[in-house]
């Protein structure tokens, strides 16, 4: 879901599925999961935003230029991979466009991907049909539920570093970010990177620590649109 999180058409959904709508979760996009599946699919997924490759990229916010996870860029298929890490549900599918199923191979070994369309720029793509994106889909699906369940390549504990793009926001999101983070110690901030770091033992704090920042960062913005 993006957006309003109720994008999703409900006149279409099978009926032995129910739908969550909104957002205020403690998972963000993963809300709902827990440990009685056993498996988790990823439809729809795009580049994260340190790629300029990838058609939408970004990493939740455009306000950030990139995350990255004990050195390595992740999207938020990583993120997704870390949220469902303490339940034991593995990642094993992935849809969306070449550069999102590029990324998702390089954070998950093994996952399998279906292209459905081909990223010619942040603005652009080259789509299947409707038609033809359905039979891929099909098809990759069932290899995801017979191969073996993947695993993410980083694990913890965790070194967790947020870049920020410099025209975020005028004034910047991140200049107003630091004085908000600076009661915070677990949050480090560097202003030549213009980047907020931070260190989580388990997935369950790097859950609690990164969907803070997320949450503040867009506080943050909304006011300072507020005072334009």
């Amino acid at each position: 879901a993006h957006g309003s999180a109720m994008n999703l058409d409900l006149a279409t959904l099978h009926p032995r599925a129910s739908l969550l709508q909104g957002w205020g979760g403690t998972l963000n996009m993963m809300q709902g999961l827990d440990a009685s599946f056993k498996a988790a699919f990823l439809v729809g997924y795009h580049a994260g935003g340190h790629n300029p490759k990838g058609a939408m990229s970004h990493t939740f916010l455009t306000a950030f230029a990139g995350v990255r996870i004990n050195g390595q860029w992740i999207n938020e298929t990583g993120i997704a991979a870390l949220c469902a890490a303490p339940m034991g549900v593995p990642i094993v599918f992935l849809s969306g466009d070449d550069q999102a199923c590029r990324e998702a191979l390089d954070q998950i070994p093994g996952i399998t991907t279906a292209s459905v369309k081909k990223s010619l720029g942040r603005d652009m793509t080259e789509s299947l049909s409707l038609e033809g994106a359905a039979l891929l889909l099909k098809a990759q699906v069932a290899l995801a539920l017979r191969a073996k369940a993947p695993q993410p390549k980083f694990g913890p504990p965790y070194t967790v570093e947020v870049r920020f793009n410099e025209k975020a926001y005028s004034p910047s999101v991140f200049e107003a970010l630091s004085h908000t983070l600076q009661g915070e110690p677990q949050f480090k901030l560097d202003y030549e990177l213009r980047a907020v770091s931070f260190h989580a033992p388990d997935a369950e704090v790097f859950m609690h620590r990164f969907f803070l920042l997320v949450q503040v960062t867009m506080g943050v913005g909304a006011l300072l649109k507020e005072m334009e």
